[in-house]
């Protein structure tokens, strides 16, 4: 998911939390695969919240986090348990 491309979901995780100041901030992110893509992108976002405290800039804290899940099978485990077992891991 990230890919690479952690400095872009930075810059909106950012904005995101900037534009929810004082509003209902949901973010859901796309096409997760497995429990350590869930991990970065949390990782990605605390990174956001810490950037703009140091900053000096408003945003907001209360933020409700969500996943698309991309392989169905992740949630359970898989068949015969090969999946990460994401429904198992989700309130990490």
């Amino acid at each position: 998911m990230l890919d690479g491309a952690e400095e872009i979901f930075l810059q909106q995780f950012k904005g995101l939390l900037q534009a929810g100041v004082g509003a209902d901030l949901r973010i859901m992110v796309p096409m997760v695969s497995g429990l350590s893509e869930i991990r970065a992108a949390k990782a990605v976002m605390e990174k956001a919240k810490a950037e703009l405290k140091a900053e000096g800039k408003p945003y907001t804290e209360d933020v409700q986090f969500g996943i698309m899940i991309e392989v169905p099978q992740q949630l359970d485990g898989g068949p015969a348990g090969e999946g990460s077992g994401l429904l198992q891991h989700w309130h990490e």
